[in-house]
């Protein structure tokens, strides 16, 4: 038998990262399932700038529940996809801090 502790403590990181990768997960997919039937609560009065990018965010956020929905369902890692979204994530937060 090994005397390394390397084994043990790779095996005792990954599981919990593992776990708490797979939580984050079921908790998107669970709020993103809200999504398609919701509109954006905003606080009376709304502009109508207001208006589109409380709706582009809510349609942001159901495109990421579909890429999590997809790389679940691959099982394979998917850059392009996955780069594509944080891209479309980035450029909705840049046109926002610029208002």
């Amino acid at each position: 038998m090994s005397t390394d502790p390397k084994p043990a403590t790779v095996k005792s990181f990954i599981i919990p990262a593992a776990a708490s990768a797979i939580l984050v997960v079921l908790m998107v997919v669970a709020l993103a399932e809200q999504c398609h039937s919701q509109s954006p609560a905003l606080p009376a009065p709304v502009s109508e700038r207001e208006r589109r990018e409380a709706d582009e965010a809510l349609r942001i956020l159901c495109e990421g529940k579909r890429v999590i929905e997809y790389l679940a369902g691959a099982r394979v890692p998917m850059p392009k996809t996955t780069a594509a979204y944080h891209r479309r994530c980035d450029a909705f937060r840049e046109s926002i801090a610029r208002t």
